[in-house]
């Protein structure tokens, strides 16, 4: 990192403003396609990204964390606001293209940029090689177009020659220099966070609703979902337990954490993805949160909690029915219970009792649920940041800055 000027920097710093959790690529061990099959190399990714909260220069955070061989990234530029605005090019220690080490991340030089709060990003970077990519971003609600060759500084892109996904490969997270009373609130978990059944492209997550609540307050939302992610264990993406020191100790800026996960702990066991396994115990779960618990209290990060949401018909009539058996929901209200009388979080967001059918409070209530009993739509994601208290969290970030 490039070094600020004592002066400079007491009255700036950098914060993490998006983040898309990086995972590793999967092949044929799982029944899910990773959506990257059309990444061939030699192709320009482009997307548009929105930040949270806005600052003065840019760097960009590129990943090759579960790659097994060098990885050479090309040039990269950004652009404010439109796509149609002139791209300008982010270096690499002064150069235009870099190599990520295996097993590494890359940050950019800084870009003198004055991006506003809640501001469209449209990024553009340049794969070279015809090597696999090994991280990615699976299920990222958002449009990312593979157009052939370097295309970072054309003026007008035919996107129609390029070939649209939904995955996104490398690019890992935005950070911006901001003042010092900006901070920044990360939120893990699987895909309730990253937003399964929210449009493509909307920016209608639930995480995105609360950037605009916290915004004005000069607090950045940055969202780590994975969808599939577990507390405990790996297997479509990296379990909670496992990156939570990345996606939330670590992130620069941060003041507060909030966990949503665990549904997934109970739903595979059983299904085409572990026929073998039974799920865990709630006793099992439970030490597992307090770990995290623990962990983030032990860096004087608050964390929130999320009771665990009803999925009573998820997946059913498909070979995945058995993610709901009468044996994982008395699980889910145990763990639930434990939740809303132990008071190990420092605060609660009960779900549960938000989206719950009154009429079956073990089903997703049907005006909300986005057609496969697991995961709310557009309006029930709005529905759950509008039930989020500011003032707690506000209350909560306080404590957190007085006691870092």
């Amino acid at each position: 990192m490039h070094h600020l000027s004592q002066e400079h920097s007491k009255s700036s710093h950098w914060i993490a403003t998006w983040t898309a959790s990086t995972q590793p690529l999967w092949g044929e061990e799982l029944p899910f396609p990773n959506n990257m099959a059309a990444l061939s190399g030699q192709q320009t990714v482009a997307l548009r990204l929105r930040v949270s909260l806005g600052g003065k220069r840019l760097r960009l955070l590129f990943s090759n964390e579960y790659g097994t061989q060098p990885l050479i990234l090309g040039p990269v530029s950004v652009a404010l606001g439109s796509n149609t605005q002139k791209h300008q090019t982010l270096l690499f220690s002064a150069q235009p293209q870099a190599v990520i080490a295996a097993g590494k991340t890359l940050l950019s030089d800084p870009l003198e940029l004055d991006i506003p709060d809640l501001a469209s990003l449209f990024v553009r970077f340049y794969l070279p090689q015809r090597c696999p990519v090994s991280s990615f971003h699976w299920d990222t609600r958002r449009t990312v177009t593979l157009l052939p060759g370097n295309q970072t500084l054309v003026e007008h892109v035919d996107s129609c020659t390029g070939t649209e996904i939904t995955a996104l490969p490398v690019l890992g997270a935005a950070w911006v220099e901001t003042s010092t009373n900006r901070s920044v609130v990360a939120v893990i978990g699987d895909s309730l966070v990253d937003g399964n059944g929210v449009s493509i492209d909307s920016d209608q997550r639930w995480t995105d609703h609360l950037a605009k609540h916290l915004v004005p307050h000069g607090v950045a939302v940055v969202n780590a979902g994975q969808s599939g992610s577990r507390l405990r264990q790996n297997g479509i993406g990296i379990s909670a337990k496992i990156r939570f020191e990345r996606d939330v100790l670590n992130v620069p800026g941060i003041r507060l954490g909030i966990l949503q996960v665990g549904l997934n702990d109970l739903g595979w066991p059983g299904t085409p993805l572990e026929p073998d396994t039974a799920p865990p115990s709630a006793a099992v779960l439970i030490t597992a949160y307090q770990d995290l618990i623990a962990q983030a209290h032990a860096k004087h990060i608050p964390l929130v909690g999320l009771t665990l949401t009803p999925f009573k018909g998820a997946f059913g009539g498909s070979p995945f029915d058995a993610f709901f058996t009468p044996e994982k929901e008395a699980i889910r209200q145990a763990l639930n219970t434990w939740m809303r009388s132990s008071q190990e979080f420092d605060a609660l967001i009960d779900l549960d009792t938000l989206l719950r059918d009154p009429q079956d409070p073990q089903r997703l209530r049907a005006a909300l649920d986005v057609g496969d009993h697991l995961h709310p739509h557009n309006h029930g994601n709005q529905l759950i940041a509008e039930s989020i208290s500011i003032k707690t969290l506000l209350s909560l970030l306080q404590r957190s800055e007085i006691t870092a």
